[in-house]
């Protein structure tokens, strides 16, 4: 586990505009993502008591927002104090504070953008951060959302997915009524052009093979692609974000 400090000045100012961002939820999160030489410019956004994922491991956010009722005085002085960028909303407000961080993101120019712990805890918050990834390309961005076992991706046209292990587990779920088109392979139960209705299940607990990497394709729709396993050198390619 990396201190996050590397990533930003001392005081943990952004030094510049970020392509990727990094928020911190308040949902589970297995383990701090590790900071190596060819990630040292994210822009790292820390939502409410997200913030306590890095406090704990003595690192510190670029930007920590929202209404601060789920984080300690103590620890939002603590923000404060260390010369973070606190951008504090009211309570009565219309965004989550996952939804205000990921417009920050979008606003520093993020193309990339994962949500560390958007998942666990509040099943409402965990479903409206799965949510957030339509938001996210609508703006332009490519999205996943991770607790460090559990990954969730959208999938709108396009989907490769590396570096996972055999037997790690993939289900996809329609956000749409209808899913036409839907083209597996690589996995262990592959599909060819299916269509697949929401409220089925028959996309649920597909697995990753030898190769440890799925090809998925979609021809219309929206869906969520749920991932699970210890895939720590996953990567995702192929995202369509060429919206006329």
């Amino acid at each position: 586990m990396t201190n996050m400090r590397c990533a930003a000045s001392k005081t943990g100012k952004a030094s510049q505009i970020c392509r990727q961002a990094w928020i911190f939820s308040h949902g589970d999160l297995a383990a701090l993502p590790d900071r190596t030489e060819d990630n040292q410019d994210i822009l790292i956004i820390a939502a409410d008591a997200g913030a306590r994922h890095l406090l704990s491991a003595g690192c510190l956010p670029h930007i920590a927002v929202g209404d601060f009722d789920s984080l300690s005085p103590g620890e939002l002085a603590l923000l404060e104090q260390s010369g973070c960028d606190v951008r504090k909303h009211p309570c009565a407000k219309n965004e989550t504070d996952t939804h205000l961080a990921t417009d920050i993101a979008i606003a520093a120019g993020a193309k990339e953008i994962t949500v560390f712990g958007g998942i666990g805890g509040r099943l409402d918050h965990s479903l409206a951060n799965v949510q957030l990834l339509v938001y996210m390309y609508d703006h332009g961005c490519t999205g996943k959302i991770t607790d460090g076992i559990q990954t969730a991706y959208l999938l709108t046209d396009r989907l490769e997915l590396t570096g996972w292990h055999p037997g790690d587990i993939l289900s996809i779920l329609p956000l749409t009524p209808q899913l036409t088109g839907l083209t597996i392979t690589g996995l262990r139960y592959d599909l060819a052009e299916t269509e697949i209705q929401m409220g089925t299940t028959r996309t649920i607990s597909n697995e990753f093979t030898e190769s440890g990497c799925g090809q998925l394709a979609l021809a219309s729709g929206l869906a969520v692609v749920l991932t699970q396993g210890d895939g720590s050198a996953v990567s995702f390619t192929g995202c369509d974000l060429d919206r006329k």
